[in-house]
């Protein structure tokens, strides 16, 4: 496996010393999918349009005020459903840097 980061520094293929169980269950669960993300943060996965943070299930849609009513790692998958883009890398646009 490749050991591709954002330009944050943070994995993007695997979860990191510090990471919470939900974080690297939502990590395995994305790439066993074959689902290309970005982490542009300790705390939040993005997928195109869409913001998961694992530890509160919770999945946002960018500009959106609030969370979506579906929960769960399960959920953003089924809502990714043909998404899925094998091991291709993104291009480099898709990748966000955020100063904390």
């Amino acid at each position: 496996m490749s050991k591709m980061k954002t330009k944050n520094g943070l994995p993007a293929d695997r979860a990191m010393e510090g990471d919470t169980e939900a974080m690297a269950r939502a990590i395995s669960e994305l790439n066993g999918a074959g689902i290309e993300f970005c982490r542009p943060s300790r705390y939040q996965l993005k997928i195109g349009n869409l913001n998961y943070y694992p530890d509160r299930k919770t999945i946002y849609v960018d500009g959106a005020d609030q969370a979506e009513s579906d929960r769960g790692i399960e959920a953003l998958i089924a809502r990714l459903g043909d998404r899925r883009v094998g091991r291709a890398r993104l291009p480099a646009s898709f990748v966000y840097v955020i100063d904390l």
